[in-house]
């Protein structure tokens, strides 16, 4: 009778056991699974952005009888940027100063591009700037406050005796901004190009 009974206990203890093995297991098993979940629901593709901030950027001038002097722009915004410039001449009626039908170009001014006194060019005005197609860009990013080195020096309009028109030069700048690289390289054809010691400049994108 004593060999039944002991033989009981070890059934019943046998039974106990399996079924603290299988709950801990499943115990586990729970554990596993919600933190897999837990890990699945958290993580996910990361995507790395960029936005394109507002800036405020202003073209400094000075304009008297009819020549234009020390053409650059601030950066009166709070980050660093890069700048470029369009430079838009338009033929008006003197009496009305409304747009004319004649074409006008740059060639119609007398300009001194750069620092004054060069010999720059339109297309290779030095100072700090390049052009690419029908922009100039300032190659270097200029910091929160700080203007640009002068585009034009002195420009001055040509006129014909007796002429019944008048030249506008409009100078129009826009900027973005100067970090991350890929920011300004995804926007205007140019490059981001850092030397040895950090200095960063602008050169055209291969095929521009």
């Amino acid at each position: 009778m004593r060999n039944n009974y002991r033989g009981k206990r070890v059934l019943g203890g046998s039974k106990r056991t399996v079924l603290t093995v299988l709950t801990l297991a499943l115990v586990l098993l729970l554990s596993v699974g919600g933190t897999l979940a837990w890990l699945t629901a958290q993580t996910g593709s990361i995507t790395n952005t960029f936005t394109l901030a507002d800036f405020k950027i202003d073209v400094d001038e000075e304009f008297d009888n009819g020549t234009k002097t020390d053409v650059g722009v601030t950066n009166n915004s709070d980050v660093p940027v890069y700048i470029r410039v369009a430079l838009i001449p338009t033929w008006l009626d003197k009496t009305t100063m409304q747009p004319v039908g004649t074409p006008a170009s740059l060639n119609n001014l007398t300009i001194d591009w750069g620092a004054e006194g060069g010999s720059e060019t339109a297309d290779a005005p030095g100072n700090g700037w390049i052009k690419i197609g029908d922009y100039w860009y300032y190659t270097q990013p200029v910091a929160a406050g700080d203007t640009t080195a002068n585009l034009i020096a002195k420009a001055t309009i040509t006129y014909t005796d007796g002429s019944t028109e008048i030249m506008r030069l409009e100078v129009m700048a826009d900027a973005i901004q100067a970090e991350p690289d890929r920011a300004v390289e995804s926007v205007w054809p140019v490059t981001v190009n850092t030397d040895s010691n950090g200095v960063k400049t602008l050169s055209a994108k291969s095929g521009n």
